[in-house]
């Protein structure tokens, strides 16, 4: 059994090589990032896509997006813009760089999040927030197991 597991070992270990790949660099694009829902502000992280062996940390790459016209559309109108804010934590992921201090999405209708930065390609997000699901009724069971 010990000879299988060495020789399934060996035969996975030999039959890898490493590979040098060279991935062509498209530039970089803005990213859109956050959850829009109807409970809360819109509030959203924009920042520069970094390259897979780029070195630099996300919360130095949004520094150039802080004069970026972001507009809100509400059913392909516009609605609001988003300002740019930035919260400094350890717990970067949590914290958004654009907010809108008027609009909560309401259900049933369509959003749409525009980004024009100069020197970068525009950028778009959409999304619909489902209509609330009414509770009908609410049943529960108890069952004993002996």
């Amino acid at each position: 059994m010990r000879t299988s597991y060495f020789l399934l070992f060996f035969a996975i270990f030999i039959s890898c090589k490493p590979e040098d790949i060279t991935i062509p660099d498209s530039g970089n694009k803005t990213v859109i990032n956050g959850l829009i829902t109807s409970d809360s502000l819109i509030s959203l992280n924009i920042h520069t896509s970094l390259k897979i062996d780029d070195t630099t940390l996300i919360w130095t790459s949004d520094k150039s997006y802080n004069n970026a016209k972001t507009l809100i559309y509400e059913n392909d109108k516009v609605i609001d813009s988003m300002q740019y804010h930035k919260i400094w934590s350890s717990n970067y992921i949590y914290n958004k760089n654009y907010h809108s201090i008027n609009i909560r999405p309401m259900p049933g209708h369509t959003y749409k999040i525009s980004v024009k930065n100069n020197g970068m390609p525009d950028a778009f997000a959409s999304t619909n927030i489902p209509n609330l699901v009414n509770i009908e009724s609410l049943d529960t069971a108890v069952n004993i197991l002996s």
